[in-house]
């Protein structure tokens, strides 16, 4: 992860993720603070790729972000956060490939309680 450093007017490198194979991230704001949400899509290579993985949510503590929770996807590929108007927002997350590489993965929609 990069971090804005206003006196260098750069981006410099703050935070490395743990883990390969992520392809979105969205930021949740609560009243509860700042998460943000990774999601993961393969790992392996083409020929023989893994495609049921765990994504997480991670939650700012002023310095770095914390792995809070892991949630599963297969072939996860985007991560759209909706503001319904409660203090809970939407989380829509869609899946590419199925456990079992066919393009039959379904979309999810999480209520964020945080």
């Amino acid at each position: 992860m990069l971090r804005w450093e206003v006196g260098a007017g750069r981006f410099v490198a703050h935070q490395r993720l743990a883990g390969a194979g992520g392809r979105e991230l969205a930021v949740v704001r609560t009243p509860n603070g700042l998460h943000v949400v990774r999601i993961n899509f393969i790992h392996g290579t083409p020929a023989d790729p893994t495609t049921a993985l765990r994504s997480q949510i991670y939650r700012w503590d002023g310095a770095r972000l914390e792995t809070v929770l892991e949630f599963p996807t297969t072939g996860g590929t985007d991560v759209g956060v909706l503001d319904d108007g409660s203090a809970s927002p939407l989380l829509v997350v869609t899946n590419s490939l199925s456990a079992d590489r066919r393009f039959a993965a379904e979309s999810v929609v999480y209520r964020f309680m945080a």
